[in-house]
């Protein structure tokens, strides 16, 4: 009996134990709140400091004395004056030269402006532009109108009125502005017919 209350008591011993450990490890650990530190002394605020006006210092004047009546008088410096010259006497006939004629600058022709290396000759620039317009007109034919989404057709419409404002801009002789607009006619019908 006695080997089986030693038994006992081990079994007990570790029943307590256990029973120790499982508790402390299912309780929440309290939160611990960080250490502050020191406490941060705030200074105090300083006395306000206003400086005084200088006080004027005082110029001591040398003595006067009266001047001496063999002494010459005293002289202070003055500033040279400019020499005056008169003009050249004018004659009395001014001698006959005609007016010299300026004749006005010519009027530029309508439509003619500041141009570009690009759009320097007016048939060239419009050829350029139609060829553009022309391809963008080709591929625009291509798509296939009623198969295009809301979001395709607007669009079809936006390089379709490219195409019309670049016309008016032909139309204008403003060819950088057609050359601009018939480009992005012509990328946006590219992208439609893919």
């Amino acid at each position: 009996m006695r080997g089986s209350l030693r038994g006992d008591g081990r079994f007990w011993l570790l029943a307590v134990l256990v029973a120790a450990a499982t508790t402390s490890c299912a309780r929440p650990k309290p939160a611990l709140a960080p250490d502050p530190g020191p406490a941060l002394g705030i200074p105090a605020v300083p006395d306000r400091v206003l400086a005084s006006a200088p006080e004027p210092e005082e110029v001591e004047e040398p003595p006067t004395t009266p001047p001496e009546p063999n002494a010459a008088p005293v002289r202070r410096p003055t500033r040279p004056r400019p020499v005056r010259t008169e003009p050249p006497p004018k004659p009395e006939t001014p001698p006959e030269t005609a007016p010299p004629t300026v004749e006005p600058p010519a009027a530029p022709a309508a439509g003619a402006g500041l141009r570009t290396v690009e759009t320097r000759d007016d048939v060239e620039a419009t050829r350029r532009v139609r060829e553009t317009l022309g391809r963008a007109t080709a591929t625009l034919g291509k798509v296939s109108v009623n198969s295009l989404g809301r979001e395709a057709r607007s669009q079809y419409d936006m390089a379709q009125r490219f195409i019309a404002q670049a016309d008016e801009a032909i139309r204008v002789r403003n060819f950088m502005l057609a050359a601009y607009l018939a480009g992005k006619a012509e990328t946006i019908a590219r992208e439609l017919a893919r």
